[in-house]
């Protein structure tokens, strides 16, 4: 009996399993007692205490979470395909109730659920495009993408084996670097041979990298002997590779100096992608619609400070007008009774 709740907290702690196994409780587990049972799904049983729809976000949201913490691995196709399967099959169960049945705040939940699911599948083709435009950069990423993936499954390890995997893969990034360094000069002095914003997508793809490999090593190093013994020195190999690689591409290809202060760098979206998340957000207009009525609203806004402007007397310029209220403030110490007389103000209206 205690080896057995052993081995049931080893399964929780490491694989986050909560379901009590036969025999530890005197009862049968849920999952065996309500297989047949429509309110049991891939991730556990919906709470029968709780509103139908209400019941089966809660555990839809927990199960994604839990998801998305056990397939954490970047670039991982077999995180998006699990939670591509976890999708569809929500949507294949709200497609299966009867919407005119449900009450009105149920059929409320029905619509966001689905709206929710619909982004969701749509968000993992747009992550998709953008890892395979990040690719020539990190065509090694499915190594450590599987050393991450086996850890969470706690399959067994091969201290040996896996310094020969640990060296191949610094060869590897030492490989891109040069393809990417031919690149570059193949492309010119001054010539932008790469997007600013791919680029700085791959530098911090190749961060994330560097991190989940350190993960990875910390989670035996120390714990296995032969693990440490063999693995140690070429894994201290690569993350100074992977380290100065991430700086290369911001150095040289992205020409930033870390020196300085960082720039801003934005990753444009698309249209497409935009209008998926006005989708998600509810939102009627189209990017074209939004970015006319941004500009009346813009003209409103300036006509309204020419027109204070003159209120105050500067004619047409309200960048005076700017200045001039930016210095309308109470000699230094009278602030606590500005704020009395403001608090007054407050009460009396």
């Amino acid at each position: 009996m205690i080896s057995s709740t052993l081995s049931h907290m080893v399964l929780i702690l490491v694989l986050g399993v909560t379901t009590v196994p036969d025999g530890l409780t005197g009862e049968r587990s849920p999952s065996i007692e309500l297989a047949a049972d429509e309110s049991q799904h891939p991730g556990g049983v919906i709470d029968s205490t709780l509103p139908k729809l209400r019941g089966m976000i809660e555990l839809y949201s927990a199960d994604r979470r839990n998801i998305g913490r056990f397939y954490d691995a970047p670039m991982s196709k077999m995180a998006s395909e699990k939670t591509r399967e976890y999708l569809q099959h929500w949507q294949e169960v709200l497609d299966a109730i009867d919407f005119d049945a449900l009450e009105r705040d149920q059929q409320v939940d029905h619509l966001l659920f689905q709206n929710d699911l619909r982004y969701r599948l749509r968000s993992l083709d747009h992550q998709q495009l953008k890892e395979q435009q990040i690719d020539p950069f990190v065509p090694f990423a499915e190594v450590i993408t599987r050393l991450q993936e086996k850890r969470r499954q706690v399959e067994p390890v091969d201290g040996k084996k896996l310094a020969n995997i640990i060296t191949d893969l610094d060869r590897a990034v030492k490989e891109a670097r040069t393809t990417i360094e031919k690149q570059l000069k193949e492309g010119g002095e001054g010539e932008q041979v790469f997007e600013i914003s791919v680029a700085n997508r791959a530098s911090r793809m190749v961060d994330r990298l560097q991190r989940t490999l350190s993960g990875w090593y910390r989670f035996y190093a120390g714990y296995d002997p032969l693990f440490t013994w063999w693995v140690e020195k070429p894994y201290k190999d690569l993350e100074k590779t992977l380290k100065s690689y991430s700086k290369f591409i911001r150095n040289k290809v992205m020409a930033i100096d870390d020196e300085g202060d960082p720039p801003i760098i934005g990753d444009p979206v698309g249209r497409e992608e935009l209008m998926s998340m006005l989708e998600h957000e509810m939102i009627a207009y189209s990017p074209e619609q939004l970015i006319e009525i941004a500009r009346q609203e813009f003209d409103w806004c300036r006509k309204e400070m020419v027109r204070a402007a003159q209120d105050l007397g500067y004619g047409d310029d309200w960048r005076k007008a700017l200045e001039h209220v930016k210095e309308l403030h109470v000699e230094p110490g009278k602030q606590p009774d500005l704020i009395r007389e403001l608090a007054h103000e407050a009460v009396e209206f």
